[in-house]
């Protein structure tokens, strides 16, 4: 995938896009599936330097203006810094953890005032077929409330499901907590759970479906 970066014009401190277009929260600039492997190509073709932001997940930086990273640079990273006039950075992730066909990731300028004028994007990952547990259907499954920060309530849509094991993660897919269960509906504490956003893995039977939650 290709970003362009970009001031309109060059030394424009009111128009910043990427790709030639600003930020639409009604548009959704591309999808990926969970567990694509995605490579971003990005290019800064303004006179200023801007520190790149990827939401919801970490990257690997694969070269800088083309060359391998420095020591810095190597590691886990949501931050690369793309220089001016053709600085370029070759950046690759996966999203293992949550996919949802309706709530974005951002990707955006650091700096709040380019983010705020325009440089910002935002896409989807969902889930493909092959990445269900089984290959089935996903489950209907609602949480409420969201965000929450005591208890949160966790039911099928239908009377019939039961959900037999409940598993709640962090961001990064470590397992916290372990709850056992065969009933249409559970009741789970998440005071005792930090400030942040969580995933909640509910499965039933052969599939199994992921919800992302935020406490507060």
């Amino acid at each position: 995938m290709n970003f362009q970066i970009q001031g309109s014009p060059m030394m424009s401190m009111t128009n910043f896009t990427i790709n030639g277009v600003q930020y639409d929260e009604n548009v959704i600039n591309f999808t990926k599936n969970l567990d694509d492997i995605m490579i971003w190509n990005i290019t800064n073709q303004s006179m200023m330097a801007h520190p790149f932001h990827i939401h919801g997940n970490h990257f690997y930086i694969q070269s800088i203006d083309g060359a391998a990273p420095p020591a810095n640079l190597q590691g886990r990273k949501d931050v690369v810094l793309i220089g001016p006039q053709g600085g370029s950075a070759r950046l690759i992730t996966k999203y293992s953890n949550f996919a949802d066909a309706s709530m974005p990731y951002m990707y955006h300028c650091h700096i709040l005032s380019h983010e705020d004028k325009g440089m910002m994007g935002q896409f989807l990952v969902t889930q493909s077929a092959t990445s269900l547990c089984c290959g089935k259907e996903a489950l209907q499954v609602t949480v409420y409330p969201n965000p929450t920060h005591q208890f949160v309530t966790v039911s099928m849509k239908e009377a019939s499901e039961k959900i037999q094991r409940l598993e709640i993660t962090d961001m990064l897919g470590k397992v916290l907590e372990t709850i056992e269960g065969d009933a249409n509906e559970l009741i789970v504490s998440m005071s005792t759970f930090p400030s942040g956003s969580y995933i909640l893995k509910v499965y039933s039977n052969d599939s199994c479906v992921n919800r992302k939650i935020q406490v507060f």
